[in-house]
């Protein structure tokens, strides 16, 4: 049962990617974990519980309306080794009827929290992004509540980009339709690599089949716009594995690609503008670093107490260095501009 408070989910899109969550922020919460699961769900910068909703009328006079909105669903197969982000973890068949419930709930919950949200005078909502976890395993009928409650609250522009995170082994093209049909018109899709045996060391949910067939899917269902995502310093990679998995991504043909490393780049808090957040991980903003900054895989994972960054199997920090290189120089060749440190898109799906 998830308690009465949920995330703070408005924000405002400051580039693509990147998000500023609005102000009245509130500090780290753990709820309870979703459909009795063991883990805890922590969910950040969450707003004050709805008990306190009716102290919140007045609003600080720079306060922006939001024009975007993330909405966290946290619902995974499992935790991969390298995640701390907060997810739910609901096993190998989400379909069970506790499980279907736990989500109800949490939907129901989320859709309140919503509502209860002052609204400021503003334009519709331009950018919708449901991210997780794994927003593919809910179904579209609740995804369908929770865009209702947007355009209720703050309106949905006609030409808005409504985002949904996914896995492979999550969808089919089906799937994939229903959501079209609500008006989804981009989703991002977790590969992570293209060899077996690093997908099992990642401790990733899907195998390489569930890849090729999710690409395939993509490609039946008649999605335009989909991003995919890899990731260079895994344990083990080498230079061969990761120019298969770029060549790889490439031959799928999505609009996007963003290629994130495991290890993250700790800089001192007065350059912290340098750092780029990403799904589970944060890349490296420079190709070298000096005595200020240092690497690390993320605290409190498995990855973090089974390896030393920078040691063997994790690649050296020059290593890690040429995967970026090369991933640039490849994806470039291959017509995807490079706009950002981890991202790059075919010209017009920025």
């Amino acid at each position: 049962m998830l308690h009465a408070t949920s995330s703070r989910l408005l924000v405002r899109w400051q580039n693509a990617g990147k998000f500023q969550l609005d102000s009245h922020r509130k500090r780290l919460a753990q709820v309870p974990a979703l459909c009795g699961q063991t883990d805890r769900l922590l969910l950040k910068d969450r707003r004050q519980s709805h008990s306190a909703a009716s102290s919140r009328q007045s609003q600080p006079e720079d306060t922006e309306p939001p024009v975007s909105a993330y909405i966290h669903l946290p619902f995974c197969k499992r935790r991969c080794y390298y995640c701390d982000f907060p997810v739910s973890v609901v096993g190998s068949k989400p379909q069970q009827p506790g499980i279907q419930q736990g989500m109800q709930d949490y939907i129901k919950t989320l859709c309140t929290e919503i509502e209860a949200t002052v609204k400021l005078p503003g334009p519709p909502l331009q950018t919708i992004f449901f991210g997780g976890g794994t927003p593919t395993l809910v179904p579209p009928s609740l995804l369908q509540q929770v865009l209702s409650v947007l355009s209720d609250k703050y309106g949905i522009a006609k030409d808005a980009e409504i985002s949904v995170e996914s896995d492979p082994g999550t969808f089919d093209a089906n799937r994939l339709e229903e959501y079209m049909s609500l008006g989804v018109n981009r989703f991002s899709m977790g590969v992570q690599c293209f060899q077996q045996n690093l997908l099992e060391l990642c401790g990733r949910s899907h195998d390489l089949d569930d890849v090729y067939q999710a690409i395939g899917d993509i490609h039946q269902a008649g999605v335009l716009n989909w991003s995919l995502d890899l990731i260079s310093g895994l344990p083990q990679l080498t230079s061969k594995d990761w120019q298969q998995s770029l060549q790889s991504a490439i031959d799928a043909k999505p609009t996007h690609i963003s290629v994130y490393d495991l290890q993250v780049s700790v800089v001192p808090a007065d350059m912290s503008t340098f750092i780029v957040q990403a799904p589970c991980i944060i890349s490296q903003p420079q190709l070298h670093f000096d005595a200020h900054h240092h690497v690390q895989v993320e605290a409190k994972t498995p990855f973090a107490r089974w390896y030393e960054p920078g040691s063997h199997p994790l690649p050296t920090d020059e290593a890690t260095a040429d995967m970026y290189r090369a991933a640039s120089s490849l994806l470039q060749k291959a017509g995807y501009e490079h706009y950002e440190i981890s991202n790059y898109a075919k010209p017009g799906y920025r």
